[in-house]
């Protein structure tokens, strides 16, 4: 996580609004489109680390403030509700006691 998030911070010069909807394993950008199944999962990997917490910060604050998916919108909805509830930590451990 720490690898692929110092990456992404690179790769979009800090700015959670510039994730885009496809990487090839080398780095180079294949999407065009911005949405929450790259952005949530981004923003879930940045908990790795403290180091990470200002852009950790700043793309849960965008994903929290993104437009939904509209009526066929639930793939895109469902990650990012996922991503929104592990990156506030209000996910239950699903393992515990």
């Amino acid at each position: 996580m720490d690898k692929i998030t110092a990456w992404i911070i690179t790769k979009t010069g800090g700015s959670p609004e510039a994730i885009v909807d496809g990487y090839s394993l080398e780095g180079e950008t294949v999407g065009q489109y911005h949405n929450a199944c790259f952005v949530g999962p981004f923003c879930v990997a940045a908990m790795v680390s403290e180091q990470y917490r200002s852009w950790l910060d700043k793309t849960y604050v965008h994903l929290a403030a993104m437009d939904t998916g509209g009526d066929w919108g639930y793939y895109l909805d469902t990650l990012r509700l996922i991503s929104l509830i592990i990156a506030s930590g209000n996910f239950p451990n699903l393992w515990g006691d």
